[in-house]
């Protein structure tokens, strides 16, 4: 059956949320649809749509509610809604008590509530502000935060609410001894990717950080941190870290068809740990008709952060095109560190290629030294709906140093999302 509601005098938001809440415009997806049921829903919509106005600050709605008309087994009416004056917000009582009523952050939470008094009453700036404040001394480690009152009163006939909020942020908590528990893997070489720091003030956000920083070293299958609530001592709360290692080696096999290389093949190994240091080895095959390469990468941790690395890469690369072939051999080194925002590459290559033409062969050499910076602001890492990323690259090559030519080359990358 078909259920036809016209909603008259609302827009945006507002329409949205009576949609959502009118029990009889959700009625088509039941199957236990009569004339008594639809009836009894229609007799209910004048609520329905009086209780989803409230957020918006609408407690004095007209409702005039059409007649409920029945084709076949079809019905249709239409409700047309005056939401009249909204509900001004008349006073304002906020507080914080507690060690924490003179703390920094939760003191810019109080002065950038949404809340304002003579601006209209909106059900989600009241819990926008009361999340802002409970956040703002949750993370900084007042972790037994909680309102004392917490009082939204609407007085309808005169149109305006009155707000008390008296948040009581309790002692704040900082972190204990730190326990990292780990199989076959340096213990000290770990524990630098670490930020959680003995004494520092408790921060969830900062236990967050550190488990995204060690699952990121690809190490690990499983990463659990664990404060002890019951074992605190001074307000110092000892923290358990417990890992479970990934398997050592990954192994890459695949195969294909394509019309400018024929058959072509790839087979890939990573082993994620040859030592307790966590030192890497990638390798990687790829065959064809026309073109083969073959390449390794020996990768060492360095920093505090999982994108640094130090790494040594080598290759070799062959490719056949008409009366024309190509080798190709190649060394290099590579540092990558993070200082800031911007992941920065700092590399030599070294490159001597052979180029045979006519049964002519020439040799080229090329010693590379460049610099990479990338950047990345987005909304979401996976399906990023907002944002902007960039890539810069800069290298060159002398004749009097090692290379048989001279020149300098740039490219830049600009990607946005909007």
């Amino acid at each position: 059956a078909e259920i036809d509601v016209r909603i008259e005098g609302l827009q945006g938001d507002e329409l949205d949320n009576v949609r959502q809440r009118l029990s009889i415009a959700a009625a088509a997806d039941r199957t236990d649809l009569d004339d008594a049921l639809v009836q009894r829903l229609h007799e209910q919509a004048a609520n329905d749509i009086e209780s989803a106005l409230q957020p918006f600050g609408y407690y004095n709605a007209e409702i005039e509610s059409g007649e409920l008309r029945k084709t076949g087994d079809d019905w249709s009416v239409s409700y047309r809604v005056k939401p009249g004056p909204p509900t001004l917000i008349a006073k304002l009582d906020i507080s914080v008590e507690g060690d924490g009523h003179e703390f920094a952050d939760i003191q810019t939470a109080l002065t950038n509530l949404p809340l304002k008094t003579g601006t209209r009453l909106l059900h989600t700036q009241y819990e926008a502000a009361k999340a802002l404040l409970l956040n703002a001394a949750y993370q900084a480690g007042f972790l037994d935060v909680k309102f004392e009152t917490n009082e939204l009163r609407v007085n309808t006939e005169a149109q305006n609410a009155d707000i008390t909020l008296k948040l009581q942020t309790g002692p704040r908590y900082f972190f204990g001894p730190i326990t990292l528990e780990l199989d076959k893997l340096d213990h000290d070489n770990v524990m630098r990717y670490v930020t959680l720091k003995e004494g520092a003030p408790f921060s969830p956000r900062q236990v967050l950080e550190t488990q995204f920083a060690l699952s990121d070293l690809n190490y690990f299958d499983t990463v659990e941190i664990e404060p002890h609530r019951d074992q605190t001592q001074d307000g110092r709360i000892p923290i358990t870290i417990r890992t479970s290692l990934r398997k050592n080696a990954r192994y890459q096999f695949g195969a294909g068809y394509g019309t400018d290389t024929g058959v072509r093949g790839v087979i890939g190994a990573e082993f994620r740990r040859i030592n307790d240091y966590g030192h890497k080895v990638l390798t990687d095959l790829r065959l064809s008709q026309i073109k083969n390469t073959v390449s390794g990468e020996y990768r060492i941790p360095v920093g505090d952060k999982a994108t640094d690395n130090l790494s040594f890469t080598t290759g070799y690369t062959q490719e056949e095109i008409a009366d024309a072939d190509s080798r190709k051999i190649s060394i290099g080194t590579a540092l990558y560190r993070t200082p800031g925002f911007w992941q920065r590459r700092l590399y030599l290559d070294f490159a001597r290629e052979y180029s045979t033409i006519s049964n002519v062969t020439s040799r080229v050499d090329l010693l590379m030294p460049g610099i990479t910076l990338s950047h990345s602001t987005l909304d979401d890492p996976i399906y990023a709906r907002l944002g902007w990323s960039t890539f810069l690259d800069l290298h060159g090559a002398r004749n009097d140093i090692v290379s048989d030519v001279t020149f300098v080359q740039w490219r830049g990358i600009l990607r946005g999302v909007v």
